[in-house]
């Protein structure tokens, strides 16, 4: 494994070569280049020396929330959508050395697009994601190109353009410090440029990125996967970062640099995965006030054949004391983490928004496969929350605590059906957390949904 920048597309494409053909035969809906066009398998076809592959997704949410703006039954924040995404794209290898990656994307609600029944909007609403109503748009999600070869050295390559980003730890999870999927946006990709500096077992990357709220990110990773042992495999990751102009929370203005600075570990052993990532930060919010925040997760998770069961610790700290020249708050705008559906999760809530760091979370975690080839799947989770600090106006650092469940089939090998459900029972911190404290409540907060998901 090396450390991802998943390419969370495929995507739509401007199949879009200009010297691009259809292919003669009627109904065959092959595209090629030149004269001569060749059919390699499904989604990718080849001609001319270039070969086109094309890919895109359908995602489809039907959901029931409630409570979501401040866990009180007396108001009326209930709604009944449905969500889609799709995307449309090509990636296109024009040599050996050169390969161009186009997609189109748009998401939205269907039907009635108001926030609530009472027109509020739930935390994370004002994001361009379909729970704002933000519908039918198409949008240019990614479009970049990656030079292989760079510069003749076999071991470099360039990426430049629109791209996704996800410097995730553990395959197929959310990255713990920066994900360009992060809030759900319509575009799930980030514009600037990257370098991979391969070594045999050591992976060196060097980026930038300009970030959708306008800031800055300069950073460097340097991966590490030794050798497997048998079925043993470990992987570590480190980075330095430096984001320029940062939101930052609870204040008006920016901060003018924030420095953090991570390292994570993830170790397959056999029955038994452990995993550990840590992030301090450093730098200055303004000329009177220095970031002094810092962040870890781990957890392990024991596989037995058709059972897994896990546990995990979040911390992130959070300032007392805004007047000390230390902003003590894990300043974390990018985040991915979606271990929960209410608390944390891009997609369908992520109520920690209300929070800037100051949140500690404790997590059990329970998969069952009820077949031998595991296509159908039932998860739990039980998260317990709390403030690091306790917020003014709270009586205590409760935060809330969460039980999901779903149901996952893997319908075919690219089609997949979840029905899921979520309840979130607010407490102090939560309630001193949300936009109109008087109003807060301890009703449980609820989603019940199913989702379909069609790559191909």
């Amino acid at each position: 494994m090396t450390h991802r920048s998943l390419l969370l597309v495929p995507g739509l494409a401007l199949i879009a070569c200009s010297t691009a053909t259809a292919a003669d035969a009627p109904g065959s809906g092959v595209i090629g280049t030149g004269t001569s066009v060749v059919e390699l398998g499904p989604g990718r076809i080849q001609g001319g020396g270039r070969s086109v592959f094309i890919q895109g997704l359908v995602d489809l949410d039907g959901i029931q929330q409630g409570n979501y703006s401040d866990g009180n039954d007396d108001v009326g924040d209930h709604r009944s959508e449905g969500w889609y995404r799709a995307e449309l794209g090509t990636r296109i290898s024009v040599d050996q050395r050169v390969e161009v990656q186009v997609t189109i994307a748009g998401q939205g609600v269907m039907g009635d697009s108001r926030a609530t029944s009472d027109g509020t909007l739930y935390p994370g609403d004002a994001d361009n994601g379909p729970a704002n109503g933000q519908s039918g748009n198409a949008v240019l999600d990614d479009a970049f190109i990656k030079l292989k070869d760079f510069l003749n050295y076999r071991e470099l390559a360039v990426d430049a353009g629109r791209m996704p980003v996800s410097w995730n730890l553990r395959k197929d999870r959310a990255a713990f410090l920066f994900d360009s999927r992060a809030n759900y946006p319509t575009v799930t990709s980030w514009d600037g440029l990257r370098a991979s500096y391969n070594l045999e077992t050591i992976n060196i990357t060097p980026y930038v990125y300009r970030l959708p709220d306008d800031s800055q990110l300069y950073g460097i990773t340097l991966d590490w996967e030794p050798a497997k042992a048998g079925e043993n495999r470990l992987f570590f990751t480190l980075s330095a970062n430096l984001e320029r102009n940062v939101a930052v929370g609870g204040v008006t203005d920016v901060g003018d640099k924030l420095e953090t600075y991570y390292v994570g570990g993830d170790a397959d052993l056999g029955d038994f995965e452990l995993f550990g990532e840590f992030a301090m930060q450093r730098g200055e919010q303004d000329s009177n006030v220095d970031f002094n925040g810092f962040a870890f997760s781990g957890g392990i998770d024991w596989h037995l054949g058709r059972v897994v069961l896990g546990i995990q610790g979040d911390y992130f700290t959070g300032d007392n004391n805004p007047a000390d020249g230390n902003n003590d708050a894990f300043i974390n705008n990018w985040e991915g983490v979606s271990d929960t559906y209410i608390v944390e999760n891009e997609k369908y809530g992520e109520l920690s928004r209300l929070l800037t760091g100051n949140l500690q979370a404790y997590k059990a975690k329970l998969e069952i496969a009820l077949d031998d080839k595991k296509r159908v799947r039932v998860k739990s989770i039980y998260a317990y929350y709390k403030n690091n600090e306790q917020l003014a106006g709270a009586t205590g650092r409760i935060f809330g605590q969460e039980f999901d469940l779903h149901l996952q089939w893997d319908y075919t090998r690219n089609a997949t059906i979840t029905l899921l459900a979520g309840m979130f029972k607010p407490e102090d911190g939560y309630k001193a957390a949300v936009s109109v404290p008087a109003n807060a409540g301890d009703d449980i907060i609820y989603l019940f949904g199913g989702n379909l998901l069609v790559k191909f």
